[in-house]
Order: C-alpha cells, then structure tokens, then sequence
C-alpha cells in the first residue's frame, strides 16, 4: 500500500484492492489525475497540449558578488559557470544558463559543454556560448527565481518583463 503496487496474495481471487482502484480512476477525468501525481525528480507532467508546452532546459544559476568571476558577468563576456557537486540537479538537461548576478538578470549564455572535475572539490564546469540579451536593463528577480532549478525560455522572459 503507498509504494505503487498491490498485493496479490495466494487464494485471494477477488484482488478487491486493485478492483477498487480501478475503479476510483474511471470515476475520475484524465486531467484530475494528472494533477494528482507525483513527478520523478527531475519530470514535470501537464495537461497542456503538447505543442504549447516549452522544455525545461534554462539552468537557474547565482553569482555572488564575492565571486572572483562577478565582473566577466556583469560584462556578459562569462566563459565558464562552476557547479559544486551538491548543487548539480537537472543541469544535463540544460542548454541554457540563466545566471542572477546581484539579484538581477538580463540576459542567459547557451551553455556549449560540460566537464566533470575529480578529486576532493568535484564539480561541474559549464562552458558557455555567446550572452543572450533580455533587454537593456538588469532586471531584480530575486525573490522570484530559485537557484539551480530548470526552467523553460517563457519562463525567462516572463521573470524578466515582469519587472519586479
């Protein structure tokens, strides 16, 4: 029971815990039970149409401003974006890096590739592609986004024109 099977036990014909079940679901529309499951870390489901719904491929990243890297950032001439291996969730999924430098963005670097590092501090190195601008002014986001999350590009472009 709560671990996604049912017991099926010798001599028990009726298997009344699957029957009722079964029956739960067909009383039930197809969106009320989708809005009921649980992803797998990482998945998200919808009852959007297919067609409408964008991939979650932008990596939420942070850059502090003691970060020894924070000028090439507020430049938009970063080359690199260091994950600690405790923060690595979701990042293979992505092809973009949308980095909040001082609590604000303006723009996201494609991300071009990805190197592992070993050893005690292993972690993350993601290559980065040319600056993508939102628009002329860094926007302050943040309260609104959540480091080291996927998110889709309207996503993006929502917390941006939202002008918080």
């Amino acid at each position: 029971v709560n671990i996604g099977a049912f017991p099926m036990r010798p001599g028990d014909n009726e298997h009344e815990m699957l029957r009722s079940f079964i029956a739960d679901l067909m009383r039930q529309n197809a969106i009320e039970i989708v809005e009921q499951v649980i992803p797998q870390k990482g998945l998200y489901y919808t009852t959007e149409p297919t067609d409408t719904v964008q991939p979650k491929n932008v990596y939420t990243g942070v850059v502090l401003t003691t970060d020894d890297y924070l000028q090439d950032y507020k430049d938009h001439k970063a080359i690199e974006y260091i994950i600690d291996k405790n923060t690595i969730t979701g990042v293979l999924g992505a092809k973009y890096l949308l980095p909040m430098v001082g609590g604000k963005i303006d723009g996201y670097y494609p991300i071009r590739g990805l190197k592992v590092t070993d050893g005690d501090k292993a972690r993350i190195v993601l290559r980065l592609g040319e600056f993508i601008s939102l628009g002329e002014e860094r926007v302050s986001i943040y309260a609104k986004m959540r480091p080291n999350e996927l998110i889709s590009l309207g996503d993006v472009k929502q917390l941006y024109d939202e002008k918080v």
